[in-house]
């Protein structure tokens, strides 16, 4: 494009300016500060791009301040060849007219034509945009105070991107490369976030559906665990109370409380006996006491006249009376030797017949030891042999659960192999009239429906043959059916069963064989809880201790506690005997020395005789001495009985061991008390498991974890398949996103290498690098050093920027779309020396091209040796 001649009046603060005489090459306006150089160019762009029937603010923007005068601008220019001259009027009576190729464009059709002969786009409505609307002359136009910024070119892209493509071709596959690159986008966003890569879409909601299933099933499985728990739990207990109630543990200790209790009451009453014969004992002796004392008052009295009477005959009577009384002491030592060795000879048959007694006790208790171990052995000996044989049935199972839910998958695979065969085979009914015969392959077929899964032939009397073709892939499915009929028959011989219902008998008898092995290891740990070795022990040390037992000799009267209380009672009286032996012998001596004495008591007793009498008279006025005697002898006796019945009381309290009978209580009322508390704690464990079995059994535990597994199989096979998909679109797209880069960075080289010239005469190794998406300028590389586009000083960017448009430029002209480059004060932050080299990039580009420079700077452009108009 070529601009010959601008002819503009009533358009902002420009009344009326003609340029005329604008050439090829460079072209320079000039103006000072606020004469409407700035007015050209934006009165340019309102010719050539904006509709005439611009209405609004925008529309009376382009009038003279304060005057509704009508805006005109009257543009020449050539095209490809052709000149045209276009005219335009804004707000008042707006009109166009575009006159060129020999025919005229009026009003909208003017506009219009523009469009299409300067690639632009106008929007819907409204002012226009340079950089969205403009085309390339967005680019190509530079407005003051806008040369450093690299304008955002989304608008005239499609024109580079043509430009490029026609210079290397269409490496990257033109539009058609770009709608399989924008489709494989379209997919890969379907499955994955833009720029972090993470997964979206179908595959999360199948993700979290897959977890929440999981979830399900754990919480089901453990439900179940739970339950079997409560179940095993629920045997214990009933295990433990019929163990209870067959062993009768409470009945009898029931039993041995109600002996300990009477044994404790029996003690009682001999504690009671014992107290009230001490009392008697007591009384008595206190009324002995006062006879004893009143019967010594009187012996003395006596014994004082006795002597007195004695000393008379002291000396003939002493000796007699010694010898007398020596003699029946001797007889008295001779009475209690004979009866000591009565009493020794007794105490010894007691010793033996309780001994005898203790033994056969001891025997019986032993026999029925043994007999109850003996049966409790052979009861864990038939345990240990089931349980063996538990063993050895689990042995020759040779299944378990996981291989037959895998075959139980094979005859799955094998049923749908053989449903999909049979919906693709070829279905004939065959109704052949009577006497009409059909053959097929050779073989006479009756009537009725037939499946055929291959090729055949069909033969019909009177007709001819009929070949029949199966389709739909039927060979395929018939090689699936064989090949899961031959994977199901080799894990049937794997398992060694015939069919599916035996592999699941198979697994069945193991799972019982299990469960029985079980239930007779519980029962051997309960038979015998310290092991079976310790328990044969036991029976051994029983059998030995009974061996060892003295032979029963002949049949003992009486019982063991009969025996054990003779005994006792023959042992205290040998000791009674003993110290009467030892007491006769005593007295003995104490006669002999009495008779030593006699004489000398009779002498004295002379003198105290009529005294002693006179007393003695004096006493016997109350009672008589012999009657004081009587009632003495009464008392002694009485006394000696009490202490006999006492000393018998406390005997049989001793024998009773009261202490051992109150211990044996407590601790049989503590027994009890513990059954009868744990058998309580039991009954209530049994209620809450059965309870709580009932409401879990209740919920279907088994079959909602099967409906769950298999919703969570068939999330996961979806996700798969989703996550297929997903991985072979992120596949394609980067595939073809790679190849894409791959194909701009050659696909840029057309503009690298244009820039090139222009930018080396500034910096001899420079160049500029341009974004493969957007065709922005992003950086410079000077002296191998790359700078980001925006961290260059305000004049480098200025300088870079137009030199990137003119290498813009040349492709685009190159491409058959020319554009006039326009600058507008686009270098006024350029030093003397950068500009004078910048004048060198003007002239270059020159050649090829048109380019007008406004600027109010008229000095730095004199030497440019460029034509200068003057507004």
């Amino acid at each position: 494009m070529q601009i010959s001649r601008i002819e503009i009046r009533n358009f902002r603060k420009l009344p009326h300016k003609l340029i005329e005489g604008l050439g090829p090459g460079l072209n320079v306006i000039v103006g000072d500060n606020e004469a409407g150089k700035s007015t050209v160019l934006a009165a340019l762009r309102a010719a050539l791009f904006e509709r005439h029937r611009l209405t609004g603010e925008h529309a009376r923007a382009m009038q003279p301040y304060g005057q509704a005068l009508r805006p005109e601008v009257e543009v020449d220019f050539a095209l490809r060849g052709e000149a045209y001259r276009l005219k335009k009027g804004f707000v008042q009576k707006p009109e166009a007219l575009l006159i060129g190729r020999g025919r005229q464009w009026p009003n909208d059709e003017a506009d219009e034509e523009l469009a299409r002969l300067l690639g632009f786009t106008p929007p819907g409505r409204g002012e226009t945009k340079p950089e969205e609307h403009h085309g390339i002359f967005g680019l190509l136009w530079v407005e003051q105070g806008a040369a450093h910024r690299y304008p955002k070119i989304p608008g005239m892209q499609g024109h580079v991107s043509s430009a490029l493509e026609q210079e290397i071709g269409e490496v990257t596959g033109g539009e058609r490369g770009r709608l399989l690159l924008a489709a494989a986008e379209a997919r890969y966003l379907q499955h994955w976030t833009g720029k972090s890569g993470r997964a979206r879409g179908a595959g999360v909601e199948l993700a979290t559906q897959r977890d929440k299933l999981a979830a399900e099933c754990e919480r089901l499985r453990q439900e179940l665990r739970e339950l079997d728990d409560k179940v095993d739990a629920l045997a214990t207990v009933a295990a433990r109370l019929e163990r209870y109630r067959a062993d009768g543990t409470l009945d009898e200790a029931r039993e041995r409380l109600t002996a300990a209790e009477a044994a404790a009451r029996a003690l009682d009453g001999l504690e009671a006996a014992r107290r009230s014969a001490q009392v008697e004992r007591d009384a008595t002796r206190l009324a002995v006491d006062g006879l004893e004392k009143e019967r010594l008052s009187r012996a003395r009295l006596a014994e004082a006249r006795a002597r007195a009477e004695a000393k008379l005959q002291a000396a003939e009577a002493a000796a007699i009376d010694a010898r007398a009384e020596e003699n029946r002491h001797e007889t008295l030592v001779a009475g209690a030797g004979a009866v000591l060795a009565r009493d020794l000879a007794l105490e010894q048959q007691a010793v033996a017949l309780a001994a005898a007694h203790e033994a056969r006790e001891r025997r019986e208790a032993l026999t029925d030891e043994l007999a109850r171990l003996e049966k409790q052995v052979e009861t864990i000996d038939r345990a240990e042999a089931a349980r063996q044989a538990a063993e050895v049935a689990i042995a020759e199972a040779r299944i378990e659960p996981v291989q037959l839910e895998k075959l139980e998958k094979l005859a799955e695979a094998l049923a749908m192999a053989r449903h999909r065969l049979a919906a693709a085979s070829v279905r004939l009914t065959l109704m052949p009239e009577a006497g009409a015969t059909l053959r097929l392959d050779g073989t006479t077929e009756p009537a009725g429906e037939v499946m055929l899964s291959r090729d055949a032939v069909l033969e019909i009397a009177g007709y001819g043959r009929i070949a029949v073709h199966p389709g739909g892939g039927v060979g395929t499915l018939r090689d699936q059916v064989a090949v899961a009929e031959r994977r199901f028959a080799d894990a049937l011989g794997v398992l060694g069963v015939a069919d599916l219902e035996g592999a699941r008998r198979r697994l069945e008898q193991r799972q019982q064989a299990e469960a029985d092995r079980g239930q007779q290891r519980k029962l051997l740990e309960t038979l015998a809880p310290e092991g079976v070795a310790s328990l044969r022990e036991r029976l051994g040390r029983l059998r030995a201790e009974l061996a060892a037992l003295p032979a029963a000799d002949g049949e003992q009267n009486g019982t063991l506690a009969e025996s054990r209380r003779a005994r006792d009672s023959a042992t205290a009286a040998r000791g009674s005997a003993e110290r009467a032996v030892s007491l006769a012998r005593e007295r003995l001596g104490q006669a002999r020395t009495a008779a030593a004495l006699a004489a000398q008591v009779a002498r004295q007793a002379h003198d105290e005789l009529e005294r002693l009498r006179a007393e003695s008279a004096a006493l016997d006025l109350g009672r008589s001495d012999a009657k004081l005697e009587a009632e003495r002898t009464t008392a002694v006796a009485t006394l000696a009985a009490a202490e006999a019945q006492l000393a018998a009381a406390e005997l049989a309290l001793q024998q009773a061991d009261p202490e051992a009978t109150r211990l044996d209580l407590a601790r049989k009322r503590g027994a009890v008390q513990i059954v009868e508390a744990d058998i309580r704690k039991l009954e209530a464990e049994r209620l809450q498991l059965e309870g709580g079995l009932n409401a879990l059994g209740q919920r279907g535990l088994g079959e909602h974890l099967g409906q769950r597994e298999g919703e969570l199989a068939r999330v996961e096979r979806q996700l798969a398949t989703e996550l297929h998909e997903a991985q072979a679109a992120r596949l394609l797209f980067e595939t073809l996103a790679s190849a894409q880069k791959e194909s701009k960075e050659r696909w840029l080289a057309p503009v690298k290498a244009a820039v090139t010239p222009y930018l080396r005469m500034l910096a001899p190794d420079g160049s500029v690098v341009l974004d493969q998406d957007t065709l922005e300028l992003s950086e410079v590389v000077r002296n191998g050093v790359s700078e980001p586009f925006a961290n260059l000083s305000m004049g480098a960017r200025e300088q870079v920027a137009v030199i990137t448009r003119l290498a813009l430029a040349d492709l685009l002209r190159e491409a058959g779309q020319p554009s006039t480059v326009l600058l507008d004060d686009a270098l006024v932050n350029t030093d003397a020396e950068r500009l004078d080299r910048m004048h060198l990039v003007l002239h270059k580009a020159a050649q090829k091209q048109q380019i007008i420079i406004l600027t109010c700077r008229e000095r730095d452009f004199l030497g440019l040796g460029a034509p200068i108009f003057r507004l």
